[in-house]
């Protein structure tokens, strides 16, 4: 039995509130891995099948869903290669359930989900999730039904419009978790979802034609990339470390200059001095005041700074605080993680190194393990353009 039939007898058995079918069910998703995760994931949404659907946008979806299944079915008809099965759309179709028949066999499983999806949990659920904002446990439900809107938009400028109109709900979700200080959750939502719908719409922009359209469009992409910009700005300093370190990629997508660090080293220092060690970060983009910082609060003492390296001296307590969200902060809040230290020996002498040996070892706390130490300390490596 073929993808499609199995999934047939599946949601025929779902849709009976028999428990003799309910417990063929149970055996049956037993039995048909592939099938069993789906419907586990519906079950949780059951209960939510008892909110009430906005009429218009259950007619809408409805409507572009079949509508969509009916151009798939005549491609497929006017195709020369032998099709698996013969669509006949009948758009008169009263019930959901042979609605779910129109559905069930176009050869593009998208459709097919879409239709699955709405049956099972309800219409009046997408009304719910509709208005569910970042940081709702319905959320990822809201962001499925605008990427259907978005698969079901008859011209790719249409595609564009709503990538942007989705883009500027989420920036406005996120200036007002800024303001209102809603937590990390709500913040990292929006800006996922800004940063995909801006995407988006630029990679659906480019495969316009020239024309007045295309060119009205990339006017509005361009004048919400110059309003993101001051607001990704402006959360920097009431976000965590995270957060920051992903705010300030976004903000590297949009063109500004930003720090990269390439290479770190931490040599100790003679036991007479003020402070036990002196680390020198490497890189590009680093502006006049930077500093080194961990989970945000500066650290140490800057001896030394340019626009591509960065020494600071700490204490031997301050060296422990290393190994975990550490990193560079411009002054305008932009912030870059450290990358592994790579540790000298004590007194500035580094240590002796037999040949086919490794150095010592040292990590950042980033997920990333420390590399080797050698006799001098390497020629550092180009910058990086901050900008893009």
């Amino acid at each position: 039995m073929n993808l499609e039939d199995r999934l047939d007898t599946l949601l025929d058995l779902s849709l009976s509130s028999r428990t003799n079918a309910q417990a063929a069910l149970m055996a049956r998703a037993e039995e048909d891995a592939e099938m069993a995760v789906a419907l586990a994931a519906a079950d949780h949404l059951l209960r939510l099948r008892s909110a009430t659907p906005a009429a218009t946008f259950a007619r809408t979806l409805e409507s572009r869903l079949l509508a969509h299944a009916a151009t798939l079915a005549l491609e497929a008809e006017e195709s020369s290669e032998a099709a698996p099965f013969a669509i006949r759309v009948n758009t008169s179709l009263a019930t959901p359930k042979n609605r779910l028949h129109v559905l069930r066999k176009t050869k593009l499983l998208w459709p097919l989900i879409a239709a699955v999806l709405t049956l099972v949990v309800g219409l009046g659920t997408l009304t719910v999730a509709a208005a569910a904002g970042p940081g709702s446990p319905l959320y990822a439900l809201h962001r499925w039904e605008q990427g259907v809107r978005a698969q079901l938009a008859p011209t790719a400028a249409d595609r564009v419009s709503l990538h942007l109109e989705n883009a500027r709900a989420a920036l406005a979700a996120l200036d007002s978790a800024v303001a209102r200080r809603q937590g990390d959750a709500v913040y990292r939502d929006a800006l996922a979802t800004l940063r995909e719908e801006d995407r988006a719409a630029a990679s659906t922009l480019a495969t316009m034609p020239p024309g007045a359209e295309r060119d009205g469009l990339a006017a509005q992409l361009t004048a919400l990339h110059a309003q993101e910009l001051p607001d990704l700005f402006a959360a920097l300093p009431v976000i965590g470390w995270q957060d920051q370190l992903t705010t300030t990629q976004a903000l590297g997508d949009l063109g500004a200059a930003i720090p990269l660090v390439t290479s770190v080293t931490l040599q100790q220092l003679p036991s007479n001095g003020p402070h036990g060690w002196q680390v020198t970060i490497t890189g590009s983009g680093f502006a006049p005041a930077a500093q080194l910082v961990v989970n945000g609060s500066a650290l140490g003492q800057v001896i030394a700074s340019g626009p591509t390296q960065l020494v600071v001296e700490i204490s031997d307590t301050e060296r422990g605080l290393l190994e975990r969200n550490a990193g560079v902060r411009n002054p305008d809040g932009t912030v870059t993680a450290l990358t592994p230290l790579r540790e000298l020996g004590q007194g500035g002498v580094p240590p002796q190194v037999t040949p086919g040996q490794g150095g010592s070892h040292s990590g950042n706390g980033n997920g990333n393990g420390g590399t080797h130490g050698g006799g001098h300390e390497p020629t550092p490596s180009p910058s990086t353009p901050s900008g893009r």
